[in-house]
């Protein structure tokens, strides 16, 4: 499978990890939220990172979106990434769940 990963925390490091070391899967964009760019530095090599999370929903064959985070624009992102069809894998957070 295809993801792309929408990250505000790092809960999802290690799923990513996996993901990345994968020869079945591939993390083909992600967008993380500035404080993280030390703590995922090791990702950025293999994968797309673009300035706007809303480039992760025309990223090509991508197959699922993986969520990691409370803030509003992680939220607005699952919110617009599930409607245009994506499935969605999400870390729960409980500051996230009046919209998700």
């Amino acid at each position: 499978m295809n993801f792309v990963v929408l990250a505000g925390n790092n809960a999802c490091r290690s799923l990513l990890s996996a993901i990345v070391d994968s020869r079945e899967h591939q993390l083909v964009a992600a967008a993380w939220s500035p404080s993280l760019h030390l703590e995922f530095r090791d990702f950025a090599e293999h994968v797309c990172a673009p300035h706007d999370w809303q480039q992760l929903l025309v990223a090509p064959g991508v197959d699922a979106a993986i969520v990691c985070g409370h803030d509003e624009v992680a939220q607005e992102a699952a919110w617009r990434m599930a409607s245009a069809g994506l499935h969605l894998i999400v870390f729960p957070d409980a500051r996230q769940t009046a919209t998700l």
